[in-house]
């Protein structure tokens, strides 16, 4: 039977509506998202060979915007201080379309420590910030489009004796945590393009804590280079007064 274009055209029209509907219903309404993911235990060829072009566009994405007193490249092995909620839930997606679906996600620390490092953070910030983060967003996974995890939120006041390695190190890791994206966008204040009080303290007492500082911010959708600054003033009290380096990735 012969359907006239214009009815065609109506009866398509009608389906998009519905199909729309139901999306926002179940947007609304607050129905679990669905993640179309592999079960498969064994990756393929295609995704270890989509692995390896992550891993090469992560490292060439990186921007080095300060390296003070040849702060990197750091020793392949040895002592390091890490701090920062990045550290412990390091972002690995924006929100909405910006996320994927992956195995794993490898923390800041544990990168660490699978090429040799030996981390000297201090227990109890350590503990206080991770028990932090865990009791206000849980040990799972974020929701696709809830609204971005405020890492900022949770980070921990650094005190002198917080502050120390627990074993001789000279060299410290801070990594700055934002999250963004479809559905959620940056905005301009505290805790996200711009560093917390909390943030801007605990870097100041890094820097007088040990001579060479790495900044990492990780941000999940555009970059910033002005965040990583702290919005007081740096006096110089010694080789280690400021922070040596500063990244954006």
């Amino acid at each position: 039977m012969h359907v006239p274009p214009t009815m065609r055209s109506a009866r398509a029209a009608r389906r998009a509506t519905l199909t729309l509907a139901a999306v926002a219903t179940l947007t609304l309404s607050g129905a679990p998202a669905v993640f179309a993911a592999t079960t498969d235990p064994d990756p393929g060829s295609l995704e270890l060979q989509n692995a390896q072009l992550s891993r090469r566009a992560a490292g060439e994405g990186m921007v080095l915007l300060e390296n003070r007193d040849n702060a990197l490249p750091m020793a392949k092995s040895g002592n390091v201080a890490v701090f920062g909620v990045g550290a412990y839930k390091t972002v690995k997606g924006g929100t909405g379309s910006g996320d994927v679906n992956n195995r794993y996600t490898v923390t800041a620390r544990q990168g660490l420590e699978k090429a040799g490092y030996r981390v000297t953070t201090s227990p109890a910030y350590w503990s206080a910030m991770t028990s932090a983060y865990d009791k206000k967003y849980g040990t799972g996974p974020a929701p696709l489009f809830g609204p971005p995890i405020d890492y900022a939120s949770v980070e921990q006041q650094l005190t002198s004796d917080t502050a120390k390695p627990t074993a001789p190190t000279d060299t410290a890791v801070f990594v700055v945590a934002r999250n963004a994206g479809e559905g959620a966008d940056r905005s301009a204040g505290a805790g996200d393009y711009l560093l917390t009080d909390t943030e801007n303290s605990d870097i100041a007492l890094i820097g007088r804590t040990y001579r060479h500082v790495v900044v990492v911010s990780m941000w999940a959708a555009s970059s910033t280079r002005r965040s990583t600054r702290p919005s007081t003033p740096r006096r110089r009290t010694g080789p280690a007064a400021r922070p040596s380096i500063r990244c954006s990735s």
